[in-house]
């Protein structure tokens, strides 16, 4: 019972450690990172299954590839996540920035990939508006968009985004999307290419539809 409380207490301290860490501190520690990444992911808003249960069993097992191997890694995240899982109103703005400062790569995509797979679970694409949201969530955490890109190609296989569809980059202004709309129409079209199945253009059709519903500002 007292090496429980110890284990308990030294997981708490580097959690601590994390959220409190002054600017310009060296680089955590890869634990301290990975207790930032469970913190982020269990207490923060993601778009996706809201079931606590369900989140906390998602990101244990998308992180256990990346623990050192052995019993004693395995049970010292466990007890990191359980930890930073019950965090008192974490300051979860300050832990993304200090996450996004720090040499804690490994952490943030394992955010990326957490977050796309809760994202992709009862679904085959991502809504337009949650894709930006999750973006900029991620963005904020010291994602950059490569990283973030493969987090989604991961979980989303296959499927593009609507703005990859129209050769823009994600949150484009809407006159942009209607130029290229415009030009690749054209292009696309299946009058303009005989004996194309018209596959293309009603992706394009389907990409600007869906970018033009979203809610403007």
């Amino acid at each position: 019972m007292l090496d429980a409380a110890r284990l308990e207490a030294r997981a708490r301290a580097r959690v601590a450690a994390f959220l409190a860490r002054p600017e310009g501190r060296a680089p955590p520690e890869p634990a301290e990172g990975y207790a930032a990444a469970a913190c982020l992911a269990l207490r923060g808003e993601w778009p996706g299954l809201a079931d606590r249960d369900e989140r906390r069993a998602l990101f244990d097992r998308l992180s256990f590839p990346s623990l050192p191997p052995g019993g004693r890694a395995r049970r010292e995240a466990d007890r990191l996540v359980d930890v930073a899982e019950r965090c008192a109103a974490p300051d979860l703005p300050a832990l993304a920035r200090r996450l996004a400062t720090s040499d804690a790569e490994a952490s943030r995509r394992l955010l990326a990939n957490w977050a796309f797979a809760l994202a992709a679970i009862g679904r085959s694409r991502l809504e337009a508006g949650s894709e930006l949201a999750l973006r900029a969530a991620l963005g904020d955490c010291g994602l950059g968009s490569r990283e973030i890109l493969e987090a989604r190609l991961k979980a989303f296989p296959g499927a593009r985004d609507p703005w990859t569809v129209l050769g823009l980059l994600p949150g484009a202004p809407l006159a942009e999307a209607k130029r290229a709309y415009r030009r690749l129409s054209r292009r696309l079209h299946p009058d303009a290419s005989p004996g194309d199945d018209g596959e293309m253009f009603r992706e394009l059709r389907a990409a600007y539809a869906e970018l033009t519903a979203m809610p403007s500002g």
